[in-house]
């Protein structure tokens, strides 16, 4: 009896089920869902987070990206973090850092050696060709290709700047880890030219005149007069006589000079010749002059008939008496 009644009760409980269900089938349908995804989800195991090694060595200056070293074919990579204290990821320095990264509760650290083992590059730009005299910057004629900060030695003792030919300069680069590279950069030195246009000048009281010069060189040509009370010189060749004597011009660029020898002169004093009676047959002619012409005559002429003054023709002459236009003496 009892069995019957348990079996009976049973049936009805399932039949209330069955109508509840029947009666709610879209909230069961629901239900029955998220109990599925519970009951996939607990028995699914999460992925473990994998490093592909656990230590990095990078040169510095090479590209460092944290996800190169996860195996990224399990998860998304959205979800997984990392960090790594005193690491600028954008300019990584040299050092040893090391890298936490973190997937749900996983947790793996990965060490980064960054060392700078690379020397200077050392390039030559340009040949090196100057003149005699020049100064030059041997770093005008370098291109440095260098991350770390570093230090230039530049050797030139070889070569000798105040003559001409070809020599050899030593350049070295140390960075600040001990890398060194040196370069050897040939010097070709040319001979100054520098060349007056004149040697000897002459010269006259206040006069000026300009010395030009010809040279290779683009250093400025110094002038100096050895003495300026005879003459001067400016920076441009400009020569300005003061008085009579002699003195050296020079034009000189460093330890390379060449000189005009400049004479000056006073100027000439003008001079007056007066003009002395030549002794001939006129001393003995006599011509005729009046008291107030500037003529003289000959005795018959018609200027004469208010005024007849006898005289020698030379001495009329030398006095500045010309002959009469009409009598012709």
């Amino acid at each position: 009896y009892n069995d019957y009644v348990n079996l009976w009760e049973s049936k009805d409980k399932m039949k209330k089920i069955k109508d509840y269900i029947l009666a709610h089938k879209i909230k069961v349908t629901i239900i029955i869902i998220i109990l599925l995804g519970i009951i996939g989800a607990l028995g699914k195991e999460q992925p473990k987070l994998i490093l592909k090694q656990n230590t990095v060595n990078l040169e510095y200056g090479e590209n460092f990206n944290y996800l190169d070293y996860v195996d990224k074919n399990k998860f998304d990579e959205e979800d997984i973090s990392y960090s790594c204290d005193g690491f600028d990821e954008d300019n990584p320095a040299v050092g040893k850092y090391t890298i936490t990264y973190k997937y749900g509760n996983s947790k793996k650290k990965l060490t980064l050696n960054i060392k700078d083992t690379t020397a200077p590059q050392l390039i030559q730009t340009k040949e090196i060709d100057i003149i005699e005299n020049d100064e030059i910057d041997y770093r005008d004629y370098l291109e440095i290709k260098e991350l770390s900060k570093y230090e230039l030695e530049i050797d030139d003792s070889g070569v000798s700047y105040l003559a001409a030919g070809n020599y050899n300069a030593s350049i070295k680069a140390s960075d600040k880890y001990g890398n060194t590279s040196t370069l050897i950069m040939p010097v070709s030195i040319k001979a100054l030219e520098l060349e007056l246009s004149t040697t000897t000048l002459n010269l006259e009281e206040n006069q000026n005149n300009t010395i030009n010069i010809k040279t290779n060189s683009t250093q400025p040509v110094v002038y100096t007069s050895s003495d300026e009370t005879i003459a001067t010189v400016d920076q441009s060749g400009n020569i300005k006589a003061l008085k009579s004597g002699t003195v050296k011009i020079t034009a000189a660029i460093k330890n390379k000079s060449v000189t005009c020898n400049v004479t000056v002169k006073g100027k000439p004093v003008e001079t007056f010749s007066i003009r002395t009676p030549v002794a001939d047959d006129n001393i003995s002619t006599t011509v005729y002059i009046t008291k107030t012409g500037d003529c003289y005559h000959s005795s018959d002429c018609g200027y004469l008939s208010r005024s007849k003054i006898a005289i020698s023709k030379s001495t009329a002459i030398n006095t500045g008496y010309r002959p009469c236009s009409r009598c012709h003496p």
